[in-house]
């Protein structure tokens, strides 16, 4: 007959198995936010500044002059994650949280492989990369 004190242990013994095996994933997940976030800030963020409604706004107009409709609305202002670029760059492919909206002016090039969940809102023609145009509680045509 097995004792139920040696089964309890056995169960203690894999709950703190994997506990040790989720903190370390954890922990290489948080090490490669901040490598990612270090890179963006080396090599990314010179090449923009922080865009203001109106430089959305303006973007959007020609968007929807052209026949384009936005993807979304919101109720709050224009979040922090929009740019404008300021030089030509490589955009590496950002998901979730990380990812950037960037207005590209028509003497900029921004160059990217995968879009990930990045946009890009280009001046030129009023074109878009990516997957949504948001609309939000500050923008004003």
């Amino acid at each position: 007959m097995v004792n139920l004190n040696d089964r309890l242990n056995e169960l203690r013994q894999k709950d703190a198995e994997q506990s040790a095996r989720w903190h370390a994933e954890n922990e290489r997940v948080i090490q490669q936010i901040q490598a990612e976030r270090e890179l963006f800030g080396r090599n990314i963020r010179p090449n923009l500044r922080v865009a203001r409604p109106e430089d959305y706004a303006r973007w959007l107009r020609g968007f929807m002059e052209a026949g384009g409709s936005p993807s979304h609305t919101f109720d709050y202002r224009m979040p922090s994650d929009f740019y404008v670029a300021v030089s030509s760059f490589d955009l590496p492919a950002y998901y979730g949280a990380g990812s950037i909206h960037v207005i590209v002016p028509q003497n900029v090039k921004v160059t990217f492989g995968d879009i990930g969940h990045n946009s890009l809102y280009l001046m030129e023609n009023f074109d878009h990369v990516g997957s949504w145009i948001p609309v939000y509680s500050d923008i004003v045509l």
